[in-house]
């Protein structure tokens, strides 16, 4: 019986900096952090449309490995945490940066085109 991605023990990359989930994406992924968490005042605006924006106040945030923006620090994970662990930061450094600079396109295919083929 082939073995699923889900069945096999997920070996984490190591997180000197800890773990966090970032708000955008409701907290569903666990991010492994680049970076110690950072903090800056943010100076509302009045003026602004949106009411978050309005109200000063402190922003906290440390970058991830996949390059996602995190909200909230997470200890690190156990096993029955229930985690769903972000894929891109579980990969090494070359298949992440391999996976961050590829171009998603399908190859050029002339047989999709209206071309015909030269003659011999």
């Amino acid at each position: 019986m082939p073995t699923t991605e889900t069945d096999q023990a997920v070996e984490l990359q190591p997180a000197p900096y800890g773990y966090g989930i970032s708000s955008s994406e409701g907290g569903v992924l666990l991010h492994t952090l680049v970076t110690k968490w950072a903090a800056r005042y943010w100076r509302g605006n009045p003026k602004s449309l949106w009411t978050e924006h309005r109200a000063s106040r402190w922003i906290v945030w440390a970058p991830a490995r996949c390059q996602r923006g995190l909200d909230w620090k997470v200890d690190d994970p156990r096993p029955g945490d229930g985690w769903r662990l972000c894929p891109t930061c579980q990969l090494d450094d070359g298949e992440r940066l391999a996976r961050l600079c590829r171009d998603d396109r399908p190859p050029f295919d002339l047989t999709h085109l209206d071309v015909q083929e030269p003659e011999k």
